[in-house]
């Protein structure tokens, strides 16, 4: 009989929870911190979008170096500076005999060139809000391991850039933020 007192007095009206209107306090703080934190994350997860497209753009310029050497044929970047996306191509092995024998299909500047076979040959396009920048819509890579050197430009909805260049040298591919003169290095040789 103790025992039943003993339960029974612990859970009378006042002890059994929240209140409804502590509830709801608690929900509102949660929602305007969220409502206060999500630009915030909004604009990192973009910043990092933008990163994630720079390094596979990188990739994709090593890739293709060590594939002309290794393949002793030349490859081209291409990069549409109106719609914001970038291919690789390989110059293609039949071109040769195709100019040998006259059949020439007057396929203009990409004529003897094709898509690179497998992921690197798929069309990859940059984040929203990004552009290319610069005077330069394609990049050589010649089998001597040598290849253009560029200056790329990225450019982002709030005014932040990046570069990537290529000096020619095999291998050689920096990648990094500028800011008015000053250029922070993201990746390097």
């Amino acid at each position: 009989m103790l025992c039943a007192k003993y339960y029974s007095s612990r859970f009378d009206a006042k002890t059994r929870g929240f209140t409804l209107i502590e509830l709801i306090i608690v929900a509102a703080i949660i929602v305007v911190l969220v409502a206060m934190s999500s630009p915030l994350f909004m604009a990192t997860f973009r910043d990092l979008e933008v990163k994630n497209s720079l390094y596979d753009l990188g990739k994709i310029i090593k890739y293709a170096q060590e594939r002309a050497i290794i393949e002793e044929k030349r490859y081209r970047l291409i990069l549409s500076f109106d719609r914001n996306l970038y291919f690789l191509l390989s110059e293609d092995a039949n071109a040769d005999k195709d100019e040998e024998s006259g059949d020439s299909s007057g396929g203009g500047e990409d004529a003897g060139w094709e898509k690179v076979p497998g992921k690197y040959g798929k069309v990859y396009h940059l984040p929203e809000g990004a552009e290319f920048q610069g005077e330069v819509d394609s990049l050589n890579f010649y089998p001597s391991g040598r290849c253009d050197s560029v200056t790329i430009q990225v450019k982002e909805s709030d005014n932040e850039s990046y570069e990537i260049k290529t000096n020619g040298r095999a291998g050689y591919v920096s990648i990094s933020k500028t800011q008015g003169e000053d250029e922070q290095p993201l990746q390097g040789p």
